[in-house]
């Protein structure tokens, strides 16, 4: 007999408490949503109000739920609108810098009302935003200001596997320094230590860039804040293997001086291949009367070939009769057996 009372009594109690509900706005209920201010730093907070009118005019009634939600930052997830129809939320920014969308809504989601009109944006800290608009509105607020970047790298010129110090700085819109901010870095010929540094309290984050071994031109990326920076450099060409040919004729009678004699080297690469374009500096011992027929510095070609001239002069001493040549290229040890013979006399 209990159960058949138990049964009727729990209908009621739940027939009671859905009548006891908050009230839902109508459809085409319109909503006028205000942030201010309409730029917040990166932990500031601001203000959202919301007011709801019904189709005919009305404030929606008391309390009515409205919804928020926010890709930046934290806010209310729902509040009820008081005996005018307004609903006040805070956000409040989470550390994370960029356009925060807050959406207001009256059924908890984004979807299913109409666009609303953009109010005036401003451009002051405490100028506030309007936007109106239909069940859904959608309204941004900057949170922290947009850095500006600038990016060195020195130096700019590597050799393969060279090192360089890559610097960035962060400034506000207002010149001051940003901070304790991460700074992602990307590079297309080469890698980064560390990948992603934090600012320093003068907006200034530091890496090692160590250069790849493709030869030609590189690019270091840096992100902060939805705004990027891009720095370039080069990496050098440079000889593995240096020989030294000597002269192309290295015996002489005084005689036959003065004469021109041309030496040659050879560059190439690691993979054996002939390194173009790069200088190969000559010299060579004893000096006296010889002498470079323009740079003593030849570059080479594209099969590795580097060449000068030297004038052997009539005057060179009678105890010279040896002269050995001197070969040498950036980075690699100077090359040297190779001589030039002067014989006979007077």
């Amino acid at each position: 007999m209990r159960k058949l009372l138990f049964l009727p009594l729990v209908a009621l109690l739940t027939a009671t408490a859905c009548s006891e509900g908050n009230p839902v706005a109508p459809s085409g209920t319109i909503l006028t949503v205000t942030a201010s201010p309409n730029r917040i730093g990166r932990t500031g907070s601001t203000e959202i109000v919301v007011t709801g009118r019904k189709p005919d005019g009305n404030p929606i009634v008391a309390g009515t739920d409205i919804f928020f939600s926010a890709t930046i930052g934290t806010i209310e997830r729902q509040v009820e609108a008081d005996s005018n129809g307004r609903a006040v939320a805070t956000l409040t920014g989470d550390g994370r810098i960029g356009t925060a969308m807050v959406t207001v809504s009256l059924d908890g989601t984004s979807s299913g009302g109409s666009g609303g009109s953009g109010g005036d944006g401003g451009d002051g800290g405490s100028t506030p935003s309007t936007v109106t608009g239909t069940n859904s509105v959608t309204i941004s607020i900057q949170v922290g200001s947009t850095p500006t970047l600038t990016i060195t790298i020195n130096p700019r010129e590597l050799n393969p596997n060279g090192t360089a110090e890559v610097t960035v700085v962060a400034r506000n819109e207002d010149g001051s320094a940003v901070d304790e901010d991460r700074v992602t870095r990307l590079t297309d010929n080469g890698s980064l230590r560390p990948s992603e540094p934090r600012l320093d309290s003068n907006g200034i984050a530091r890496s090692t860039l160590t250069a790849g071994t493709v030869e030609g031109g590189g690019t270091v990326t840096a992100f902060l804040g939805g705004q990027s920076q891009e720095g370039t450099f080069t990496i050098r060409q440079t000889a593995a293997t240096l020989s030294l040919i000597g002269a192309v004729d290295d015996e002489f009678n005084r005689n036959e001086l003065p004469a021109t004699v041309a030496l040659r080297a050879t560059v190439l690469r690691a993979n054996g291949q002939a390194a173009a374009n790069i200088g190969v500096q000559f010299r060579i011992e004893p000096s006296a009367g010889i002498s470079f027929v323009g740079s003593n510095i030849g570059v080479s070609d594209t099969a590795g070939l580097a060449e000068v001239t030297i004038n052997l002069s009539a005057n060179i001493p009678a105890a010279n009769n040896t002269i050995e040549i001197f070969a040498q290229t950036p980075g690699l040890p100077e090359e040297r057996g190779r001589f030039i013979t002067i014989t006979g006399g007077n």
